[in-house]
């Protein structure tokens, strides 16, 4: 038999999720055609596209002009529509012609390490986001998570959502690039993964296509998502009927090599351990048994994804040297359950095979360990067998807080070339650390997090905020630890608790003082619950708090400038390791690039016209005339009005790089018309002098501070005379 193994959008382009080569080698090893495709990665590639960009246009042209024919506009969506389709319109052109060039600087070391190239192509990418989203509104496509206002957790509105081709764009691209392929191919099983919750509506979207389409292939879907999710799903049998055949709980590698052989052997699927079916119209769950003995799995094989196409100069590949938590007690995360609850170690020695392996075969000199927490043991026996064969390779990778971290393990480490270790602390408060069960303290915290950072391994820490029970006072704690921690820590991320599922916490609210409020059928489908506390911060002051924390927290590190220029917030093991490695001999710690980037800029000249100036529109910005007034729709979308907005004729000058725009008055734009790059100012102002019969001095005046005004904005060029 054949196994289709399939990466589902929306997930980060920057290297292979490691479930996928993991399954593939060993249904490989076990005699099984097995092959695998990245169609997350292919989506960014289609959708980043000219070709793409231009074919979405006049359907965003369509629904603008179709807004432009109302007698108002209603307040809140339509104007927010009408705002966005009026960018995208405006912006599709130029984000076309430029995103091959933006896409290139991801994969040439030149333009990749320079943070401001790199800033200025994710700016253009981002841009292209925004066409492709506001195509599709509600729905919002980025590097971030992928959303879909529509689909709001019930089973109802992901039937609904799954089958939109107005909102869902990933319909389309199964339709043209995909089927053909899976034609082709033809799999006798197709495995889908579903790792993140941004995946879930992609993911049972081309399920529900491959089942409608009489497709023979036995369609199973499995990762985290399914495994949280496998309460939910047991309930509607009508996922099985309509969107897969089987669901896959916790690790994969036996339950699918079970399903495989029973399918080809026409056997019950009753013996196929850690699956969930269907059978005589229930939905039936199999005998759960422990996952495969990790020493006895093969290096996974990246066969069939092209590792120089994902975004980055040089490949990165994912790794685990073990599987699930050692620790497993943390109450806020559910990490775990897709792990069955188990812990799992590879040998030490495998793991350096692996690491040799892979370089060997895909020329890759960075490893991403993608473990929940490599434990201090572990990670010195893994440094211990890079340093004695040598090997010139770069890590990163997870741990926790434990106080055997000392100064000579951290050196250890980094002579391994292990450049940036991401740390949860959560807190560091440590009554709060106990009603976590993080099984460490703030003074073992500040020390580990200090001889990682005097150890030169970049130290990236994690905290939480509004923990149930938290105070006030107990976050000021951690905000002060915070702003005093740039001389351990390099750089941080603070967000505000979110309710599990699959999490203590979630399991046994009452434990901790809080009360799920949103837990019904109408948003089911959801890893998250809303919740409300006994006592402590409510979720809204946790997350006002993070948010002050990022911005005005971290703008006291030196780091952040540079960390914001290269992406870090997408995915935090991909650039700065890399940049990391590139500058370790030149520039330690990136610490000369980041003093360069937060240097003092020399204040922007003001610009002065004078009757020799010949101003001009910049390059790239155009005239435009809308039937609603935008600078009314975005003054009411700013102050958040509930004031609808009527028809008036509006000349504006668009930028249409950024999608900046300035609405201007029959004179201005009269005015602006004659900057044509020729004409100086004296030339235009005679112009309009004779034309309206007016003093040279008056209209003089008015022409300097009206152009003066939008040169400021970015809108007209003056050349200096």
């Amino acid at each position: 038999m054949k196994v289709l193994l399939v990466f589902p959008p929306q997930f980060t382009p920057f290297r292979p999720y490691v479930a996928g080569p993991s399954l593939v080698a060993y249904l490989r090893g076990k005699g099984i055609d097995a092959i695998q495709k990245d169609v997350n990665l292919e989506v960014y590639e289609t959708f980043l596209s000219e070709s793409y960009i231009k074919g979405i246009k006049p359907g965003i042209d369509a629904r603008f002009a179709a807004l432009e024919t109302k007698d108002r506009l209603n307040p809140g969506d339509e104007q927010k529509r009408y705002n966005n389709l009026f960018v995208a319109r405006s912006i599709a052109a130029n984000i076309a012609e430029n995103i091959q060039t933006a896409k290139k600087v991801f994969h040439s070391p030149e333009t990749f390490f320079d943070p401001d190239e790199l800033a200025r192509a994710r700016e253009t990418i981002n841009l292209a986001f925004s066409v492709i989203s506001t195509a599709h509104l509600p729905t919002s496509f980025s590097f971030a998570p992928f959303e879909m206002p529509s689909f709001t957790g019930s089973f109802d509105s992901l039937e609904k959502v799954t089958t939109d081709r107005s909102e869902n764009p990933f319909i389309e691209y199964y339709d043209s690039h995909l089927m053909p392929f899976i034609e082709e191919q033809k799999p006798d099983v197709i495995g889908i993964t579903i790792a993140s919750h941004s995946q879930l509506v992609p993911a049972l979207t081309l399920s529900r296509m491959l089942k409608t389409r009489a497709n023979k292939a036995h369609i199973t879907v499995g990762g985290h998502v399914s495994t949280v999710l496998s309460e939910v799903i047991s309930r509607h049998t009508e996922l099985f009927r309509d969107f897969f055949d089987s669901v896959i709980l916790n690790e994969g590698e036996l339950p699918l090599l079970r399903l495989v052989e029973c399918l080809s052997k026409g056997e019950s699927l009753q013996t196929v351990p850690n699956l969930m079916y269907l059978s005589d119209g229930a939905v039936q769950i199999t005998e759960m048994l422990p996952p495969v003995d990790i020493n006895d799995l093969p290096t996974p094989c990246f066969d069939g994804l092209d590792l120089d196409s994902y975004f980055g100069p040089e490949p990165v590949v994912p790794l685990l040297s073990s599987r699930g938590c050692y620790w497993n007690k943390c109450a806020f995360c559910g990490h775990g359950l897709g792990w069955g609850g188990a812990y799992q170690l590879r040998d030490t020695q495998k793991v350096i095979d692996d690491v040799q392996t892979l370089s060997h075969k895909h020329g890759a000199r960075h490893f991403a360990f993608c473990d929940e927490g490599i434990s201090p043991h572990s990670i010195r026996n893994l440094s211990d067998k890079i340093i004695e064969r040598g090997l010139d390779i770069r890590c990163s990778t997870n741990i926790r807080l434990e106080k055997q971290f000392t100064q000579e393990l951290c050196q250890k480490i980094a002579r391994a070339g292990f450049r940036m270790l991401s740390l949860g602390l959560e807190s560091s408060c440590d009554r709060v650390l106990n009603l976590m069960s993080k099984g460490t303290t703030e003074a073992v915290a500040t020390e580990v997090c200090r001889n990682v950072y005097d150890a030169g391994i970049w130290n990236h820490v994690y905290f939480m905020l509004g923990f149930p029970g938290e105070t006030y006072n107990e976050a000021k704690q951690t905000i002060d630890f915070l702003a005093g921690g740039r001389g351990f820590i390099r750089s941080f991320y603070v967000e505000n608790f979110g309710l599990g599922k699959g999490s203590i916490i979630y399991k046994h609210p009452e434990d901790f003082g809080i009360t799920v409020t949103n837990d019904g059928p109408e948003n089911e489908f959801l890893l998250v619950s809303d919740y409300t506390v006994s006592s402590g911060l409510t979720y809204d002051q946790a997350r006002e708090l993070a948010q002050y924390c990022m911005t005005t927290v971290a703008d006291s590190y030196d780091s952040t400038r540079l960390l914001d220029s290269i992406g870090y917030r997408y995915d935090k093991d991909f650039a700065l390791p890399l940049y990391l490695c590139r500058f370790e001999e030149s520039d330690p710690l990136l610490k000369s690039l980041t003093a360069k980037l937060n240097a003092p800029h020399a204040a922007a000249t003001a610009v002065r016209l004078n009757r020799r100036s010949t101003p001009s529109l910049r390059n790239g910005v155009v005239f435009d005339n809308t039937n609603f007034n935008l600078a009314e729709v975005r003054q009411n979308l700013a102050a958040d009005t509930k004031l609808p907005v009527y028809p008036v004729r509006t000349q504006v000058l668009v930028d249409t790089h950024s999608g900046n725009l300035a609405a201007l008055p029959e004179a201005g734009m009269e005015l602006v018309r004659l900057c044509d790059g020729r004409s100086t100012l004296k030339q235009i102002v005679q112009t309009l002098a004779e034309k309206y019969q007016a003093r040279f001095e008056s209209i003089e005046q008015d022409c300097i501070t009206f152009l003066e005004a939008i040169a400021q904005q970015g809108f007209v060029e003056i050349p200096v005379r």
